[in-house]
Order: structure tokens, then sequence, then C-alpha cells
């Protein structure tokens, strides 16, 4: 996980998740990786400065039709 940490992982899981937003099958894949990734406290302060967690619970917010 601190290699994670230290690349552009973070960065570039949250641009892809911003550029696919309509594809269900990219955005389960990436929203799994981020909670899997934030298990690593320095990889969720940086998803969290980021500021991934609100754009996150807005996306889910407006597609609860999403998940079923």
């Amino acid at each position: 996980m601190i290699g994670i940490a230290k690349s552009d992982v973070p960065e570039t899981l949250v641009g892809i998740l911003a550029e696919n937003k309509k594809s269900k099958e990219v955005v389960e894949v990436i929203i799994e990786t981020i909670s899997f990734c934030s298990l690593y406290w320095p990889i969720a302060n940086k998803f969290a400065s980021m500021g991934v967690l609100k754009d996150l619970v807005l996306f889910i917010g407006e597609n609860i039709d999403f998940w079923t």
C-alpha cells in the first residue's frame, strides 16, 4: 500500500471515475478499488483532500437506482 500511496494511482482512480460516470461496470470497479485503497490511512487522507468522498456521496445520492 505504501507504493500506491506514493504513486499517482489515487489521482488516476478519481480521474477515471469523473470521466466514466455513465458506465456502471467502470464505476463499480473504481468505487470498490477506492474503498480498498482507503483502508490505508495515507491513501484515505489523500482521497479526502481531493474531495472524492463528497463526490462519491453525491454520486450515490443522485443514482440510488444505479445500485439495484
